[in-house]
């Protein structure tokens, strides 16, 4: 849970630049990129809005904004994810991520293919994160601009 609910764990696993503001709660900022010379308000960054929690249970939140040139950005404010939490055995616990609020249209279409290989991506990501430790972001090599 706390991966998800604090910028310093999804410093852990996600991304190697994570903020909330104002501090964490209904209606907080988690802002994020994976450049890690980010600042506060890039304009590359990702934000989420928290929306609710239940504190080790469940973490939704909504994108607010997506990185300059994402397609169909304007299409974020329909959607938000929930991330539910429950154990499942001695240091083990199960995590549900659901997207929603999709509508009819190849743009969204789109919106969903991306975010299913995305997901997917981002649990594997979390899933490493809990097999072999934190991820020491100084190791890993940017990723080239375009």
């Amino acid at each position: 849970y706390a991966a998800f609910a604090s910028a310093e764990g999804w410093r852990t696993w996600a991304v190697p630049f994570a903020e909330i503001t104002p501090g964490f709660g209904v209606g907080a900022v988690l802002e994020t990129s994976y450049d890690p010379a980010a600042r506060i308000a890039d304009a590359t960054n990702i934000k989420n809005k928290v929306l609710a929690y239940i504190p080790d249970r469940m973490f939704a939140f909504q994108a607010l904004q997506a990185p300059t040139g994402f397609r169909h950005a304007d299409l974020l404010p329909h959607l938000f994810t929930v991330a539910e939490f429950e154990p499942a055995g001695p240091d083990a616990t199960r995590v549900r991520l659901s997207m929603l609020g999709y509508g009819q249209g190849a743009a969204f279409d789109e919106l969903y293919a991306f975010f299913a290989k995305g997901n997917a991506w981002t649990m594997g990501k979390l899933a490493e994160r809990f097999e072999h430790g934190p991820i020491d972001w100084a190791k890993i090599k940017p990723a080239a601009k375009n």
